[in-house]
């Protein structure tokens, strides 16, 4: 067992309890003294200063899988493979009590009994164990009772610990989820689902506000508990989901899948609604949503885009786009939905009608595969990306290119106009997420924050344009605030490649796809609600009356302007009167307020 110093990164102390492994360790609450639980069974405390034992505990029959110290410091605690919870009186190295709940529980004993985690209370008067059966149990020290049971868990609880004041305990399992406890009626408050496999550990952040888990998928993850980041999964695939995207209302999902199947499911409900598969479609590789949300459009690798109606999904068979000479890897519908675009194998992006299902027009000029399309706003121009490592602008009406983007040294796998249609947004096979001017045919941003040098599959716009998602071979989901060009939020859960993803109409929830086979939405926080360009002017109109002396205190590179990515913000603006011309103020921002409403309300109060 070895101590070390943070702030040097070198080896402190190095203690050896016995030949036996050691299991678990925990400090004492002022740092001077550490305890050890070994594969023998015993239990060794340690002066840190003197290097030299103080106590040794025995009684435990097999592994001694955790250990803590009361927060007086006269007691420790452990728990074993043996089923029991055992108390020890460190002056006299006697056990004072034993709780054996957990193995009473199940006749059989051994290790569907085992206690793999022990804590105390803040105030010392009570603990908390976690067991292979599953459950959590809550003891108290004065009367040697169980005074409380936390059930839910599938499988083995591995590690249970209490927040700073005791009201709160949060539980890690095999089953691979964290749960949120309230102490006092041991109502699970929330679920935190993500991990690919056993949550071994978790621990509360020293203010309450996050958790911290370490599971065997080799992940260590951070959680907010007032915004947990939980994902939801819609289960039927069998094969890798390629393309997913939400109705207009928010209220249902479409996805593709290599198998060929495409299937249609409630948000609400997360139940599969219908779906449709056809054995001469091939893997399904684009999928978008009328205006309307009545109907579908998808492309396969037969080199056909399908037109599915969702008034009659089951009845009637998809009208066929035929006319490509490879496979269609991306669709779009025009915003009057009279119209759909498709890229393909065969290097073109063609132009359909959604009437007559005739091409209207072909777009020439890309070397290579056309991985994704997608119509401007105004529906006047159309956007592409290649295996050619470019993306380019066509005119629907003259049929030319009007602009192309060149820096990608990888194929471009996805684009996307912003919003307003002054910029699009491209990622690469060269590890890179892009943004360009519209106008200036030029690069505006490459973000940063990424740190690994994984393949970027599909980017999505924000509704309000403020933020940039993408997917990834990482297996997460990366959010970008475009403004700062700041990475504000991973999304972490699928355990395959993110092929596409989607924001739902209202900007709070995301949809990814996976070659792990499963669709999942996500919370992304609280929606914008003004276009960001109307954000900007009113937050410049909102910095006179707030800072006369300081015009530049909402200049969009200043750091005062992150609390608009945030559900909660605060800032603190100096006062413009005369008789306090920088008198400190201090506002918080409610959750689930607008920053932009919020800095008026402010600064109506110096009118």
């Amino acid at each position: 067992m070895t101590v070390w110093n943070l702030a040097t990164h070198t080896e402190i102390v190095r203690f050896k309890p016995s030949a036996a492994r050691v299991l678990s360790t925990a400090f004492s609450r002022d740092g001077s003294r550490v305890l050890s639980g070994s594969s023998d069974g015993t239990l060794v405390l340690w002066d840190i200063a003197t290097r030299k034992e103080i106590a040794r505990f025995t009684g435990h029959d097999v592994e001694v899988w955790s250990v803590a110290i009361s927060p007086d410091g006269t007691n420790v605690l452990s728990g074993s493979d043996d089923g029991t919870v055992c108390l020890w009186n460190i002056t006299t190295r006697r056990m004072i009590a034993s709780f054996t709940g957990h193995r009473d529980s199940i006749q059989e004993g051994g290790l569907q009994s085992a206690v793999r985690g022990v804590a105390f209370s803040p105030d010392g008067n009570q603990v908390i164990s976690c067991s292979y059966d599953a459950t959590a149990r809550l003891w108290d020290i004065a009367t040697n009772t169980e005074v409380g049971r936390f059930s839910g868990h599938s499988t083995a609880v591995l590690s249970a610990v209490f927040n700073s004041d005791g009201t709160q305990m949060v539980s890690g399992s095999s089953d691979g989820t964290i749960r949120l406890w309230d102490v006092a009626t041991q109502e699970e408050i929330a679920r935190y689902s993500g991990h690919g496999d056993r949550v071994r550990s978790v621990a509360f952040s020293p203010d309450g506000k996050s958790v911290l888990s370490g599971s065997d998928d080799r992940t260590v993850r951070l959680w907010s508990i007032a915004h947990q980041q939980d994902d939801i999964t819609f289960a039927g695939h069998e094969n890798p989901v390629l393309s997913v995207a939400f109705s207009p209302d928010g209220s249902q999902a479409v996805s593709g899948a290599e198998d060929g199947t495409l299937r249609l499911w409630d948000v609400a409900t997360r139940q599969e609604i219908v779906k449709f598969f056809s054995e001469v479609c091939g893997a399904i590789t684009g999928v978008a949503f009328s205006p309307t949300g009545t109907q579908v459009v998808f492309g396969s690798e037969d080199g056909k885009a399908r037109l599915w109606d969702l008034a009659s999904p089951q009845e009637i068979a998809p009208l066929v786009f035929t006319g490509h000479e490879g496979a269609v890897r991306s669709v779009a519908f025009s915003s009057d939905g009279t119209r759909v675009l498709t890229g393909s194998d065969d290097h073109f992006v063609c132009l359909w009608s959604v009437d007559t299902r005739e091409r209207l027009a072909e777009f020439i000029g890309h070397s290579d595969i056309v991985r994704s399309v997608a119509f401007s706003p105004d529906g006047n121009r159309v956007l592409s990306g290649s295996d050619d490592n470019t993306l380019r602008i066509w005119d629907v009406h003259s049929k030319k290119e009007i602009a192309r983007f060149s820096g990608h040294r990888n194929s471009v796998r996805s684009v996307a106009f912003s919003p307003d249609g002054t910029s699009v947004a491209s990622c690469s096979w060269d590890n890179t997420v892009r943004l360009w001017s519209v106008a200036s045919r030029t690069q505006i941003a490459e973000l940063k924050g990424i740190e690994t040098r994984s393949t970027f599959w599909s980017v999505a716009f924000s509704p309000d344009g403020s933020r940039l998602l993408a997917g990834s071979s990482d297996r997460m989901l990366h959010l970008w605030d475009i403004i700062s060009q700041q990475e504000i939020a991973r999304f972490t859960g699928h355990s395959g490649d993110v092929q596409s993803v989607a924001f739902s109409p209202d900007g709070t929830r995301v949809l990814s796809g996976s070659t792990d086979r499963s669709l999942r939405m996500w919370t992304v926080g609280v929606s914008l609600s003004l276009p960001v360009g109307e954000r900007f002017q009113r937050i410049h109109d909102a910095s006179f009356k707030l800072y006369p002396y300081q015009l530049k205190g909402f200049h969009l590179e200043h750091r005062p302007f992150q609390p608009w990515l945030n559900p909660v913000g605060s800032y603190r603006f100096p006062t413009p009167r005369a008789d306090q011309p920088y008198d400190k103020l201090r506002y918080q921002r409610p959750a689930g307020t607008d920053l932009v409403d919020w800095i008026l309300k402010c600064s109506t109060e110096w009118e």
